[in-house]
């Protein structure tokens, strides 16, 4: 699972690092045009609402609540905390439900 490290005042979070990977959001700006970024974000809203409707949570980071936040496919969202070790079936708790949120 990446992890989040740093903070990067325009950004947020700007260190992403896992199996291997390891991703700075400065690169975003000087490699990435807008529209390869506008194309990345519209496939990433595409595969929310696929996975949502075939019944399978989502996991995000939602960069303007700064949360962990796990979707369900009937709409509820929740605050969640990763547990950093445990088995991906069981890898988080849920600290609260969150107000409904419309996209």
């Amino acid at each position: 699972m990446p992890v989040r490290t740093g903070q990067n005042q325009k950004n947020g979070p700007d260190h992403f690092h896992g199996a291997g990977l390891r991703y700075n959001r400065d690169m975003e700006d000087a490699y990435f045009g807008e529209e390869f970024i506008a194309g990345v974000i519209a496939a990433g809203a595409r595969a929310r609402i696929e996975t949502l409707e075939a019944g399978v949570p989502v996991f995000y980071w939602d960069k303007t609540l700064n949360l962990d936040v796990m979707e369900e496919p009937d709409g509820r969202k929740y605050e969640i905390r990763f547990i950093p070790g445990a088995p991906r079936n069981r890898n988080y708790d849920i600290v609260r439900m969150l107000d409904r949120i419309t996209d």
